[in-house]
């Protein structure tokens, strides 16, 4: 009865651990597509002066 228990309480633990890491991959793909977006906008940065110089040469 007692290892019953235990292996119930064990269970309810790893249950709680699993709910805790759940949440994080969701923060981890939004902090990946904002650093996916802000690489963009600083390349397309980088591109603008010499877009324009090419434009009026």
């Amino acid at each position: 009865m007692e290892m019953e228990y235990l292996g119930i309480e064990a269970k309810q633990a790893a249950v709680r651990e699993v709910a805790k890491i759940l949440p994080l991959q969701d923060l981890l793909i939004s902090i990946a597509s904002i650093k996916a977006d802000y690489l963009s906008r600083q390349q397309d940065k980088e591109q603008w002066p010499r877009i324009m110089i090419s434009f009026f040469t």
